[in-house]
């Protein structure tokens, strides 16, 4: 039930002898000026707004004890003490006298909580009244000047914010507020601190080092730093949250700007937060994963979309024998050095995207898809000049070749080589990462704008898919090379180009078992074929899939048996 009372010039009185009502009632006072009796105590939830001042003569005890008691906007002055288990104050923080002992505030009963809301700024704090036996405070877009004795007390600041001038323990932190330090104070947290709480430093900036927040049982994330540019928290392995400049800086889902002491510390915050989209995870300096726990060679990334940006430093495994890395969800790793000669990184994840920017130096074992073989494979996304000698080999999701396991792996080249300069050393050795064994085939190799060699085998893939200007060459693996087989050939995207190099006296031809889309382009850079000679066999591809480029009078025709012989045009007249 609601009470309003009319406004007028006289205070309200409250008669000594009268009782709270034993109903739940709001009381609305209209901005009159009230005298409460020197007790009140409450026999049903109440609430009281709009109050001009309290004008009492002896101060009142308010005792709401397990009933919910509200003051909205009530006056400064006119209490003693108010205790109870739910009390909320809106507006105005409740007082004594102007000059004379603070209010006291003391929770009751079990789980008893005390809420301000919508008192003070950022910009400008208000002391917190004199409060005890609470095991929670609540601030709603309230900030207030912290006192000591919350040791007890769980704090939630929603919207609010919490100053230190010095030193305080409380027993637990959460919400989205924030923590204003002064004075090199620090806060304390002996149970759960959760949430997102942004720290701000007044005055002076402390020493790298100086512990800000201590929270043993805090998650890797809950404070951020705002308002200093060249510092961030570091997180250590003893719950403490100090300031300097980090090892690794972690930016996405919830985590915004934070600094963690080590690589497994942000791993571990990226894989704990809820937020979506994708973390980007720089390097300060020189970094080094770590094993699971339980495990002596394996380091395992959180199932999000990371990018690592190493920013020039190293990332090693400290693990010197074989190791595994292994990843479940999208990864890319740019300007960063890797120090991983006997890692194996495995891409466990369905459909996941790896990039390999050209950015990336130093040496990683090898690249495999273990990703299930029914289900979506990985995009392993390679761009040079990432070599054999940075990364040997990429391996797809099948445990025999393609024709007994069909692979769904992916793997796409970047900017390898030119159509006069395919990618192959000094040595006229293959330059590029392998691509499919038999024991790892891949469904698909593209070719981005990339000119590369293929032995005598082939990559083992079940297609070489063109995309942009790309071509393939043959390369000579044997003193009797003269030609290379692969399976299908896809110009579908865009038309490609196979280069036919005399090796070893002989001229080259490929050899297609599979089918052929749309159409190739055959050259060949080192003298004349004759008439006859055989420079492609694609039994499955149609009569028009290849033609030869770079004679006025000769062309290719296609046999009944899928060889295409080199003919004088004479020939089709």
């Amino acid at each position: 039930m609601t009470i309003t009372l009319r406004q007028n010039s006289e205070n309200i009185v409250w008669p000594e002898t009268a009782e709270a009502p034993n109903k739940e009632v709001t009381i609305d006072f209209s901005n009159n000026s009230v005298v409460l009796p020197a007790n009140l105590t409450l026999r049903a939830p109440m609430t009281i707004k709009n109050i001009h001042n309290f004008n009492n003569t002896v101060l009142c005890n308010l005792t709401a004890g397990e009933y919910r008691f509200v003051m909205i906007d009530g006056g400064s002055f006119g209490f003693s003490q108010i205790s109870g288990n739910n009390l909320t104050f809106f507006g105005k923080l409740p007082s004594s006298q102007s000059l004379g002992q603070p209010c006291q505030i003391i929770g009751a009963g079990e789980n008893s909580t005390v809420t301000f809301e919508n008192v003070g700024r950022s910009d400008y704090y208000y002391n917190m009244p004199s409060i005890s036996g609470f095991s929670n405070l609540v601030l709603n877009n309230t900030f207030l000047n912290a006192q000591s004795g919350l040791s007890e007390t769980g704090v939630l600041l929603n919207d609010g914010g919490l100053k230190l001038s010095a030193d305080v323990t409380v027993k637990a932190l959460g919400g989205n507020g924030e923590l204003r330090l002064e004075n090199g104070a620090a806060l304390t947290v002996t149970g759960e601190a959760a949430g997102k709480t942004k720290i701000i430093l007044d005055g002076s900036i402390p020493e790298d080092g100086t512990v800000l927040v201590k929270a043993v049982n805090a998650a890797r994330d809950p404070f951020y730093l705002d308002g200093v540019t060249d510092k961030v928290l570091v997180y250590n392995a003893e719950g403490a949250f100090t300031l300097g400049a980090p090892i690794v800086s972690v930016n996405g889902g919830n985590i915004v700007g934070a600094g963690f002491g080590s690589m497994s510390d942000a791993l571990n915050a990226i894989a704990g937060d809820d937020g979506e989209g994708t973390y980007m995870v720089a390097l300060k300096e020189n970094a080094k994963l770590e094993t699971d726990s339980g495990s002596a060679n394996t380091c395992t990334f959180p199932a999000k979309s990371i990018v690592i940006d190493g920013e020039g430093n190293t990332l090693s495994q400290p693990v010197t024998s074989r190791n595994y890395l292994r990843v479940n969800g999208n990864l890319t790793l740019k300007n960063v050095n890797m120090d991983m000669k006997m890692t194996y990184l495995y891409n466990d994840a369905s459909g996941s995207e790896i990039v390999f920017d050209g950015t990336v130096t130093g040496v990683l074992g090898t690249v495999e898809d273990k990703s299930a073989k029914t289900a979506e494979g990985a995009t392993f996304r390679v761009y040079s000049p990432i070599s054999k000698s940075i990364i040997s080999s990429f391996g797809g999701n099948s445990n025999n070749n393609y024709i007994s396991s069909s692979p769904t792996t992916t793997v796409v080249l970047n900017g390898y080589g030119s159509e006069n300069n395919p990618a192959v050393n000094r040595f006229n050795k293959q330059f590029v990462p392998s691509v499919g064994s038999s024991s790892t085939a891949v469904d698909k190799l593209v070719l981005e704008n990339s000119w590369v060699p293929i032995s005598t085998s082939g990559y083992d893939c079940k297609t070489i898919q063109f995309s942009g200007n790309s071509g393939i060459s043959i390369l000579a693996a044997t003193s009797s090379t003269v030609t290379a087989t692969i399976n299908n050939l896809d110009a579908s995207a865009a038309e490609g180009t196979v280069m036919l190099p005399v090796l070893n006296n002989k001229f080259t031809y490929l050899t297609v078992r599979g089918e052929v889309s749309g159409k190739v382009k055959v050259v060949v850079p080192d003298g004349e074929p004759e008439v006859g000679t055989v420079l492609v066999k694609a039994p499955n591809a149609a009569e028009d899939a290849f033609y030869l480029d770079g004679f006025d009078n000769k062309c290719l025709k296609r046999m009944d048996n899928g060889d295409y012989v080199v003919a004088s045009w004479q020939m089709f007249v």
